[in-house]
């Protein structure tokens, strides 16, 4: 069953490019197919999931995106990826699907509704303007997207806490006070993202953050026609302790812990599951906001740490657990 792409397509307030580079700008073939199968990624085509839809497979069914990135200037630039995002104002970060080097990419998601765009790994940003998407159960979508001329614009210009290149920083923006995001996109090599005018930015006040493992940063104030703005990082804090029996029993000898943020009220988020044996721990590169720190040691005894870390603090903390 055939889609018209002017339905995918719905505004386009969400779009940016660098100097030098293209922009994915439209949608030029749809179309849905029933019984996908199983997961196909063509070759040089990995496919990468965000943490949130992975958990979400097991409650939701699955559908697939899949289609080709096509250039007007010639061969894609090497590091294409095709990005899809949640709609509805989403802070999950975006699936991502590296395209091979003939444009083709697949992306397996949760049935939903999905902002899909294009970028590269390299140092030269691309941005989409977004082809609007609802994954379907068991159904393929596919979506051939073209590339156009470059966009000139603001850039957003992400830094290390030391003054380098923020390489593939995920950065987000919205309007001071919205939930909802206008844009959700990693930075290329060089740490910058360009804004193109048709989001209607400049000249707004918005709110941009960005984030690279533990280390984040914001910036709040009037977008300028061009030009850049530059968010600095904060360096990561650092949690290292033991973990502690209660009353007389015996110490552990192997725990799983798992370290969750709060980016957002109400939005606890996983960061990274670890396996240590003995009753010691560290865990570096953590973000200052709210820390969860729970164990599971291999007999079923459990415990829980809450915490918030400065930037670049270093803590040392005992964890205790008891039965369930």
């Amino acid at each position: 069953m055939r889609v018209r792409a002017s339905t995918l397509v719905a505004g386009v307030f969400l779009a940016a490019a660098a100097v030098s580079t293209f922009v994915v700008s439209q949608v030029v073939n749809s179309r849905r197919e029933a019984g996908a199968g199983a997961p196909y990624a063509p070759k040089g085509a990995p496919q990468v999931l965000d943490p949130g839809a992975a958990a979400d497979r097991g409650a939701a069914g699955v559908g697939w995106l899949s289609g080709r990135v096509s250039s007007e200037i010639g061969k894609l630039p090497p590091g294409t990826s095709v990005f899809a995002q949640r709609s509805g104002g989403s802070r999950e970060e975006p699936a991502r699907a590296l395209a091979n080097d003939r444009g083709a990419y697949r992306l397996e998601l949760p049935e939903g509704d999905y902002r899909v765009w294009a970028a590269t790994a390299g140092g030269a940003d691309v941005r989409a303007r977004p082809a609007f998407a609802r994954v379907e159960r068991g159904r393929t979508l596919t979506i051939d997207l073209a590339a156009a001329s470059p966009l000139a614009g603001p850039v957003i210009e992400v830094l290390e806490p030391g003054g380098a290149a923020s390489a593939e920083a995920m950065v987000t923006l919205a309007r001071p006070g919205d939930a909802r995001l206008a844009l959700a996109t990693p930075a290329g090599e060089d740490g910058r993202v360009g804004i193109a005018p048709e989001m209607g930015l400049a000249g707004r006040e918005v709110e941009v953050r960005a984030r690279n493992g533990g280390r984040t940063g914001s910036w709040t104030g009037v977008l300028p026609d061009s030009g850049a703005v530059t968010v600095r990082l904060v360096p990561a804090g650092t949690v290292a302790g033991r973990v502690v029996a209660s009353g007389k029993a015996v110490p552990p000898v192997g725990f799983v812990l798992t370290v969750a943020s709060q980016p957002a009220p109400q939005a606890w988020r996983t960061l990274a599951e670890h396996r240590f044996t003995g009753d010691a721990f560290a865990v570096p590169d953590l973000p200052p906001e709210p820390i969860r720190l729970s164990v599971k040691t291999d007999d079923g005894r459990k415990g829980t740490a809450l915490l918030t870390l400065a930037p670049g603090e270093e803590r040392t903390l005992e964890i205790a657990v008891a039965a369930p």
